[in-house]
């Protein structure tokens, strides 16, 4: 994760595309994004009415003004915290913690 936020500028966003249809992806990752300072916020897409599925995606920023510019405005929510889940990394994940 170091390298996406070395390169992210100030204003930028980084979008993760979560969508899974087995694991709440969603949560991951909150406990490091807090620790480094980051704001992220919840964009998911029920897209009725065409053939493309929902998905899911965390935008990541360190300006907290990025995540209400338009197009993102009036998009986005909160991804619930799973309890107990621990901070993922290179050398650690649980799966069994974010089965849906």
């Amino acid at each position: 994760m170091d390298v996406y936020w070395r390169h992210m500028a100030p204003d930028g966003v980084v979008a993760f595309h979560m969508t899974n249809s087995f694991l709440s992806l969603r949560p991951c990752g909150r406990k490091d994004r807090h620790a480094r300072g980051l704001q992220a916020v919840l964009v998911h897409d029920e897209s009725t009415g065409t053939d493309l599925r929902r998905t899911d995606w965390i935008l990541v920023a360190r300006d907290p003004a990025a995540l209400v510019r338009v197009p993102i405005q009036g998009t986005t929510s909160i991804s619930k915290p799973i309890p107990g889940l621990q901070v993922w990394a290179d050398d650690f994940n649980n799966l069994f913690g974010v089965l849906k």
